[in-house]
């Protein structure tokens, strides 16, 4: 067992495969995924669970009709279940926020205006080249601080460098400081979010697979407009981070 993922060196060989079959989609590796599925169900029921669940996440972020991430769903808990996270964006040289980022964080801001008994979790390392000291999280915080928001609902992850870090490291934080948090509004850039709510939910699941116990659950998106930007749909793309994710040696 590595980083509590139990793979086999079987197993290992069929999630390579799958992952690297899936992300191409066509007609022409439709029955080698189902060959390699069968496959890895019979060695191991757990993790054949795990990848349909990814899997299933994988196609809905691609597939279904994009325009809900620009609503702000006026359906979610009321309470403390919910946790809106915003996703950090490169600093400028000096650690001052990117226009990008401002607008991910005014995005967020009306979340928390909507719902406000949410915790709000701030994600990002550092990545100003003329200021060491400053990370994408800890400008954002002191962003919302300015903004009202009360410092007892902000949550402060500022370790990571790429959005599968934004992931797990934001999933041990909420399992250390907010474990009542079930639900998750995850908000950014409408190109990145497909990435992002890819990413969380699996985190999610690896963490289901390992424990037994599914921490939370992306029900919601909502993504600040970046007028050129558009939905990053590269499946080649997603399946090196999402496959990075999951790999023992992560």
């Amino acid at each position: 067992q590595a980083g509590g993922k139990r793979y086999t060196e079987r197993t290992y060989q069929i999630v390579t495969d799958l992952v690297y079959a899936y992300r191409h989609q066509g007609a022409e590796v439709a029955p080698e995924l189902e060959r390699l599925l069968v496959e890895l169900k019979g060695e191991d029921p757990l993790l054949w669970e795990l990848w349909t669940s990814i899997f299933s996440v994988w196609r809905r972020v691609n597939e279904e009709d994009r325009s809900r991430i620009y609503t702000l769903p006026d359906n979610l808990p009321q309470d403390e279940s919910l946790c809106v996270v915003v996703l950090g964006y490169r600093l400028q040289y000096d650690g001052s926020m990117e226009k990008e980022l401002v607008r991910r964080c005014e995005a967020g801001l009306e979340c928390l205006q909507k719902y406000p008994k949410a915790t709000l979790l701030v994600t990002g390392g550092g990545t100003a080249l003329g200021n060491p000291s400053a990370t994408e999280a800890g400008v954002m915080a002191d962003w919302f601080l300015a903004q009202g928001i009360e410092q007892e609902r902000i949550l402060i992850e500022d370790r990571s460098m790429t959005t599968g870090d934004n992931a797990l490291f934001s999933r041990a934080l909420l399992l250390r400081e907010r474990p009542e948090v079930k639900q998750i509004l995850l908000v950014s850039s409408d190109y990145h979010l497909p990435l992002g709510e890819l990413l969380f939910d699996e985190a999610a699941y690896l963490c289901r697979y390992d424990t037994g116990m599914l921490p939370f659950e992306v029900t919601a998106v909502y993504a600040s407009r970046e007028g050129e930007g558009t939905l990053n749909l590269d499946r080649a793309w997603q399946s090196a981070d999402l496959w990075s994710m999951a790999d023992p040696d992560y």
